[in-house]
């Protein structure tokens, strides 16, 4: 019989925006198990049907006696409300008070749990991805600029010459400077990713294949493509 090696897998550990998501779900469901026991209690406590039979098996005198009052006061005046009645209506009205107040508590903690899950959900990312990139800027405008023009053309649309003569008019446009401690990407690139997304359609124009393509972020090929957009607009009549 063969050995079949054991192997310890190691769970992956959770983010601390997973635990906090974690943490509020248990809230929720401890919420609810106390708010049904608490009703439960609350109904076990101003049920009369309880509260007659632990009398009973109490004090059997005390019963009696009440029984005894309720019948001379009934045969005195027939017209008169039963005792019973008046505990009945009394232990009635304290129950939906009790449960209403009760129900009030746990609909509003809910509320807030609710919020706070979904204010989580709307501004943080619970389930951060690194997405492996391999950027084709250095192949274009390092190699294909110089040595392959056709590649050149078939990436950007256009020829290594018209490419720098483009460059030379927007590299000095305030768009592309900023003063965050962050800097933007150079001009060059800048220029080369809007030129792609530019130059392609349907599915290959995406802004997620581009950002593939260029091996930044969505948002970057976002904010290049508009910083390229702001600098031309005045040049229309030299540029485009």
């Amino acid at each position: 019989m063969d050995h079949v090696p054991s192997c310890n897998y190691l769970m992956p550990t959770s983010s601390a925006h997973q635990l906090v998501i974690l943490a509020a779900l248990q809230h929720a469901h401890h919420l609810q198990a106390q708010y049904h026991q608490q009703r439960h209690q609350l109904q076990a406590q101003y049920d009369p049907s309880h509260e007659s039979s632990s009398s009973d098996s109490g004090s059997q005198s005390s019963s009696d006696c009440l029984s005894a009052t309720s019948t001379s006061t009934s045969n005195s005046d027939s017209k008169s409300t039963h005792p019973s009645d008046l505990v009945s209506e009394d232990s009635n009205d304290a129950t939906d008070q009790a449960l209403n107040t009760l129900h009030w508590c746990y609909l509003l903690s809910t509320y807030r749990a609710c919020s706070f899950i979904a204010l989580l959900l709307s501004t943080h990312r619970l389930f951060p991805h690194h997405v492996a990139k391999c950027s084709q800027l250095g192949l274009i405008l390092d190699c294909y600029i110089f040595d392959d023009a056709h590649r050149f053309r078939l990436n950007l649309c256009i020829s290594p010459s018209t490419f720098d003569a483009l460059c030379s008019l927007i590299q000095d446009h305030p768009a592309f400077y900023n003063n965050l401690n962050q800097e933007q990407m150079p001009v060059s690139y800048q220029l080369a990713i809007a030129l792609f997304h530019f130059g392609h359609f349907g599915n290959s124009s995406s802004v997620e294949k581009v950002a593939q393509w260029a091996g930044c972020s969505a948002s970057s090929v976002v904010k290049a493509t508009h910083h390229v957009i702001v600098a031309f607009l005045p040049l229309h009549e030299q540029a485009v």
